[in-house]
């Protein structure tokens, strides 16, 4: 269906901003026509004509995870669940995609040699990648980086034009142990660890005039350098898992293995200063953290569990969850999941607009249900919050077409 009038739905803009009971026209792929509802007599009567009050229609959603390669299998349904756009690694590295047609690609290069080794990048590697296509740079965490070759590789992003991409930063950090972690059994994984990482790479952009963001942040401490570095002027942002948002350590004290996660969860203050930062600006994107993981490796112990949750089938819901309970605004919620990482990748989240592109997903806020992984589109089922409501029921989705998800 290529044609399509939805009546008295609330817009939401890339930017947070929304404009509630419009109709839109949509014709041939795009907005035709917006203008204030009609209150006139609904006609159920066409099929190319809905009455959706209270709906809202939301921009698709970005996702960056600049350490992750997905399966072709998940980023197929992805869009079915508001997620038009994910940055990745190789192969399907950052694309733009919709169910039957071709993706279009956005690539992240993986930096996996920063050792002090032969294989280090030159200046002619990252002008060779930026002349590709490629928009950034990933730096892969080990027990041990080598700063030395880490500064080198930020020297000649920064010559190139590219964005340093880095998450799971407690990994990068180093052996800093932290009583919590100690108790949890995860002794390398502390907010020391992710602080040392942090300041060091802090330093070493503000000394190179490198590009960095830092994803999936998740100490307190962590969010306090990075606003100091920004107020220098230090070109760096910064990030956070959905997730993150929600949950603290003491919910992982049961050592229930399915709040095992990475980066783990940190204090209650930290996860509040998390919130800080995004109303505040210093956190400009929320990820999803998307780890699907079988659950055999979920199942056993905490502490000889794989740490990681599955959130793209709750992405949406949970990020209506921060906006209807007032965590957090929308005018903060809709960027980090739109024109934030958007414009992180060099792109832009398309204004919702007469002769724009219809790409949306089509949301009922006041509907929801109970999270049952079994039914989920995801090949990962290991979540923390199977058997909670969550808000949010997707109707739709338009993108080159419409397509019907609630009858």
């Amino acid at each position: 269906m290529d044609n399509l009038t939805l009546r008295h739905v609330t817009i939401f803009q890339p930017d947070g901003t929304q404009t509630a009971a419009q109709d839109c026209q949509i014709v041939t792929g795009k907005f035709a026509q917006i203008h204030a509802a009609k209150h006139t007599q609904k006609d159920t009567s066409s099929p190319t004509s809905a009455d959706v009050e209270g709906a809202w229609l939301l921009p698709l959603l970005w996702d960056i995870a600049p350490q992750r390669t997905f399966a072709k299998s998940e980023l197929q349904f992805a869009p079915s669940l508001g997620i038009g756009h994910a940055g990745c690694q190789r192969q399907l590295q950052c694309t733009r995609f919709d169910t039957g047609h071709t993706a279009t690609v956005y690539p992240i290069a993986p930096l996996l040699t920063f050792s002090a080794g032969s294989n280090r990048p030159t200046p002619a590697d990252t002008l060779a990648l930026k002349k590709s296509g490629h928009v950034g740079l990933s730096l892969a965490y080990s027990d041990v980086i080598h700063w030395d070759a880490c500064h080198i590789a930020f020297l000649w992003a920064a010559q190139a034009g590219l964005r340093v991409f880095v998450d799971h930063l407690s990994q990068v950090g180093n052996r800093h142990p932290s009583l919590r972690c100690e108790q949890l059994g995860i002794p390398t994984c502390s907010a020391h660890a992710e602080e040392f990482a942090v300041y060091q790479l802090l330093s070493l952009a503000e000394k190179t005039g490198c590009t960095l963001h830092l994803g999936n942040l998740s100490s307190a401490r962590a969010v306090a350098l990075l606003g100091d570095a920004q107020q220098r002027g230090v070109n760096a942002t910064g990030g956070v898992a959905i997730q993150h948002l929600f949950f603290e350590d003491g919910d992982c004290l049961d050592f229930d293995s399915r709040f095992h996660e990475c980066p783990p969860y940190r204090t209650l203050n930290g996860r509040n200063t998390l919130r800080t930062g995004l109303k505040d600006g210093v956190l400009s994107v929320i990820s999803a953290n998307h780890r699907p993981l079988p659950l055999s490796v979920k199942d056993t112990p905490y502490t000889q569990s794989a740490p990681g949750s599955s959130t793209w089938d709750i992405y949406l819901n949970l990020a209506i969850k921060l906006i209807r309970e007032e965590i957090l605004p929308a005018q903060c919620v809709i960027p980090a999941l739109t024109k934030n990482p958007a414009a992180l990748l060099g792109q832009q989240s398309e204004l919702i607009q007469e002769g724009s592109a219809a790409q949306f997903i089509l949301i009922h806020p006041e509907r929801g249900g109970i999270v049952s992984p079994e039914r989920w589109l995801s090949a990962g089922k290991n979540t923390p919050l199977t058997g909670s409501h969550l808000p949010g029921q997707r109707i739709g989705i338009y993108h080159q077409a419409w397509h019907e998800l609630v009858k």
